[in-house]
């Protein structure tokens, strides 16, 4: 049925460059053409109203996005596609709008084909004219996914991807392993995207990213960020990183080197003769392969925050969760987007007492800066809607002003920290 689609987008459009592995990635057109039946009118109500999952109904949007402010050739194959669809209606008889009959299932597969096959015909013709003006390595391939990826432009990211794995399988040559690596960020990223929390930042600040603990302002109960002085003498702690002192400055978190030379997070306790334990490992599950490092325990001595570099992270060091269940810490989850990033983010701190949360990144930052950013923690969990126009610059962090609860004073939380 597609092929013959095909043919039927040839005669009426005069296209001889459709795609068919791209028609039938199009799919899901029926949807769209659901849309333009309805004149495209109030587009978010009706698909409120007949489409209950979230992740389809920010795909449509997007693609009717793309549609609609396409350049002019692009406009001028919607609007054929479109006229198209009004002749087949009348062609195929069907008035009423009120009752969806076979003749209208019929219509809405056979335009939704012509539409996917026109919009990927003009797509794919655009592309080999501009390869053969133009032969892309696939390196740069790879730099362009990687590009797209560090703006945070997913979908894009992953059509480099699937133009790299193409050219790799035409020259009959292997995927990289900067493919597969890149190819699980995107994948992270595209999932983060679409749980992007709501949180409040109420300050930042740039400073030298040597020694920037020592900027959090945290109570005495919430205990100590500090470097190696407040360690044992034999703590051997990986360099550049931080400690976790508790309050009463009894138990201590850092990061060493483990048998792989990978840094895993130890705990050791005071003994009463003011002498310090062995260092035990808090779980190599923490590393995920690779490193673990500036650790934050909670006031209520379950909850640990700490940032990776191996496994689920997003970019480099990513910042994570656990708890321990009284015998040992469990799988840590990744706390998601706006805190993490493409880039470093990490030291994420909670203090109860003023009600603000602390972590740094260095997104946005000069070289050899990093920026932290002080925010309103929440008791719950609120992520913004995937509908959100402004979701990306929300998980970039692109204005504080923007994350703000409109009419909310701060200033009582400001005072509690200075």
């Amino acid at each position: 049925d597609i092929l013959l689609f095909c043919r039927m987008g040839q005669y009426i459009y005069g296209h001889d460059n459709f795609s068919l592995k791209l028609v039938i990635k199009a799919a899901w057109a029926n949807d769209t053409t659901i849309l333009l039946y309805q004149n495209r009118k109030d587009i978010k109500e009706f698909l409120k109203e007949n489409c209950s999952d979230e992740v389809r109904r920010k795909k449509i949007r997007k693609s009717l996005k793309k549609l609609m402010t396409s350049d002019e050739a692009g406009y001028k194959t919607y609007g054929n596609s479109f006229r198209a669809f009004k002749v087949l209606r009348r062609d195929l008889g069907y008035k009423q709008k009120s009752i969806a009959t076979d003749t209208e299932m019929k219509l809405r597969y056979i335009s939704a084909i012509l539409i996917a096959a026109t919009c990927a015909g003009a797509a794919f013709g655009a592309r080999k004219s501009n390869a053969r003006a133009t032969k892309i390595t696939p390196e740069e391939l790879l730099q362009q996914a990687q590009t797209e990826f560090t703006g945070y432009n997913f979908e894009g990211a992953l059509e480099k991807l699937e133009e790299y794995e193409a050219a790799q399988q035409k020259a009959k040559k292997p995927l990289s392993d900067e493919y597969h690596s890149l190819l699980n960020r995107v994948q992270t990223g595209t999932s983060m995207l679409d749980r992007v929390e709501d949180v409040e930042i109420i300050d930042s600040l740039t400073v030298d990213a040597d020694k920037f603990f020592r900027y959090y302002r945290l109570s005495e109960p919430s205990g100590r960020i500090t470097d190696s002085s407040s360690l044992p003498s034999d703590a051997n702690p990986w360099p550049g990183s931080t400690a976790y002192v508790t309050e009463n400055g009894e138990t201590a978190i850092w990061s060493s080197p483990d048998k792989n030379g990978h840094a895993q997070l130890v705990q050791s306790t005071m003994l009463v003769d003011g002498s310090w334990e062995t260092p035990t490992p808090l779980g190599s599950s923490l590393n995920m392969g690779g490193n673990a490092i500036f650790p934050y325990l909670m006031s209520d001595g379950v909850t640990l925050y700490y940032a990776s570099d191996g496994d689920g992270s997003l970019g480099g060091y990513d910042i994570f969760i656990t708890r321990n269940d009284g015998e040992k810490y469990l799988q840590p989850q990744n706390v998601g987007m706006p805190y993490n990033s493409p880039a470093n983010d990490y030291l994420l701190a909670i203090d109860e007492l003023t009600g603000a949360g602390w972590w740094a990144t260095d997104r946005n930052a000069p070289e050899g800066k990093v920026t932290i950013y002080v925010y309103v923690p929440r008791d719950v969990r609120k992520n913004y809607s995937v509908d959100c126009e402004d979701l990306v610059s929300l998980a970039r962090v692109n204005s504080i002003a923007a994350t703000r609860e409109k009419g909310r004073d701060y200033s009582e939380i400001v005072r509690r920290i200075n």
